[in-house]
């Protein structure tokens, strides 16, 4: 069975989360030319980052998925990789780290 997630971006458009496995490697090329896809993410691990990143080069195509931008890789839960995004690695860690904070009070 094959799953595929869908959401509703803020201008009502549906999209969904792409899967390595699911798509050709000509079609993933004219998408990302295309701007369709600009990130990428491990499905296991919930962690997306860029495209160039070593770590997210060495994860197993059944493992990997893609997204369009920051807020869809947000919205499925997924959390900043800490090698290629680390600005934004380190802010989610302060979010997560608050919250913590605020639940043990």
């Amino acid at each position: 069975m094959r799953w595929v997630l869908f959401f509703t971006t803020p201008r009502n458009k549906i999209r969904k989360m792409e899967w390595h496995k699911n798509i050709s490697d000509a079609s993933l090329h004219a998408k990302i030319r295309a701007g369709e896809i600009r990130l990428g993410g491990n499905e296991k691990l919930k962690i997306y980052g860029l495209l160039s990143c070593i770590s997210g080069k060495r994860m197993k195509r059944e493992n990997r998925v893609f997204f369009a931008t920051e807020q869809e890789a947000l919205q499925h839960q997924y959390r900043p990789c800490g090698h290629c995004l680390k600005a934004n690695y380190i802010e989610w860690k302060g979010k997560i780290g608050d919250l913590v904070k605020c639940r043990s009070h």
